[in-house]
């Protein structure tokens, strides 16, 4: 596939060698997953279900632990000892909103990892106030996130991690049961913010309106890698691996 115009000089910010992960039932999910993402890109991974896509996003930041390989992120090897200062870097944007969501309040919900990190109460306020904007939730402060829409909810997963500038997003289907205007503001969100992306979707619209480049993973391979519109016009390729030509490109 042919490769997009990135900087390939420079180390990579997201690196996996040979990644293997297993369930505790047996079922084997990551087989020998290798790939680099570089600072600045936003990237699509992209695969049918059951494919490795949010088993590779969790291996990541060391939710599940790889039986073999090497997972490096922003120049350090994740392990136990690396693992808190990681987190603090790359933050995870689950598929379901009510996985990531558990306090009172939305002002608690973002504020949650930012007193966890030990910044002070004036700074916490700052930082909320400014993730909220930028996901278009100012004045949400005081109410339940458990009455929110689904969007609502899906904007507020994301203040969550954006409430502590990771460098890294880690972002598991982000377009998932949203409505076509919801669904419009998240891409725009995606589109706007300035973090390395890794996007988990099925939505191959929105991989080919935010990303520059994207994989193909199947079966917990990687089998493709390459600048999206090469990639996702590929209709021999996507039909192999479970997919299908995006609507705009049919």
């Amino acid at each position: 596939m042919q490769m997009t115009d990135v900087d390939r000089t420079n180390t990579p910010v997201l690196r996996l060698k040979d990644v293997y992960y297993t369930y505790p039932d047996g079922v084997e999910s990551l087989r020998g997953v290798s790939l680099e993402v570089y600072r600045d890109e936003k990237v699509g991974l992209v695969g049918p279900n059951g494919a490795g896509k949010s088993t590779l996003m969790t291996v990541v930041i060391g939710i599940r632990i790889p039986r073999t390989g090497e997972v490096e992120v922003l120049g350090q090897v994740l392990n136990p000892k690396t693992r808190r200062e990681i987190r603090r870097r790359a933050g995870l944007v689950f598929q379901d909103p009510d996985d990531q969501l558990f306090c009172p309040t939305v002002f608690d919900e973002v504020a949650f990892a930012p007193i966890n990190m030990g910044y002070p109460e004036e700074q916490v306020t700052e930082m909320v106030a400014r993730a909220l904007k930028q996901v278009d939730l100012e004045g949400y402060e005081r109410r339940s996130s458990f009455h929110l829409s689904i969007g609502e909810r899906k904007r507020l997963a994301f203040a969550t991690v954006l409430s502590y500038s990771p460098e890294i997003l880690l972002i598991d289907e982000p377009s998932a049961n949203l409505d076509p205007q919801h669904r419009r503001q998240t891409i725009n969100l995606l589109k706007s913010l300035p973090q390395t992306m890794l996007i988990a979707t099925h939505d191959l619209d929105l991989v080919l309106d935010v990303c520059e480049r994207c994989f193909v993973i199947n079966r917990g391979r990687i089998v493709a890698d390459g600048d999206v519109e090469s990639i996702l016009t590929d209709e021999q390729l996507l039909l192999s691996n479970g997919l299908e030509l995006p609507l705009s490109r049919q």
